[in-house]
């Protein structure tokens, strides 16, 4: 069930998008991702995981859960609801087959939360 339900907000909300990279030739293992947050729902990112190389993926989202923990994600592509309005350092972290970690952040700015 929630995979259909992060599908289908997926699906209907409308994004604004935000890119910044530094220049990484296509063949160089990297982490990055877009950011993409709704106009439709409050407080909904959807990060869309642009790293080459990876297998495996670890979000820290910059903000804390209900239980006082670290909001993280191990999925490539989360779709998250952040708390409040306010400014949350993203950060990647990237690790290849042959166990190299890259990492990559990023501040994401959230004025729509109502």
């Amino acid at each position: 069930m929630t995979r259909i339900t992060v599908a289908l907000l997926f699906f209907l909300c409308s994004c604004q998008g935000a890119t910044d990279f530094s220049e990484i030739t296509p063949d160089q293992p990297h982490a990055s991702f877009h950011v993409r947050i709704s106009n439709n729902f409050s407080g909904l990112v959807r990060f869309s995981n642009a790293s080459t190389g990876m297998k495996t993926y670890y979000w820290n989202l910059g903000f804390l859960t209900a239980e006082r923990k670290p909001a993280e994600s191990e999925i490539a592509h989360p779709i998250i609801f952040f708390p409040a309005n306010g400014t949350y350092l993203v950060r990647l972290t990237a690790k290849t087959s042959q166990g190299e970690v890259f990492s990559y952040e990023k501040q994401v700015r959230i004025t729509n939360f109502q």
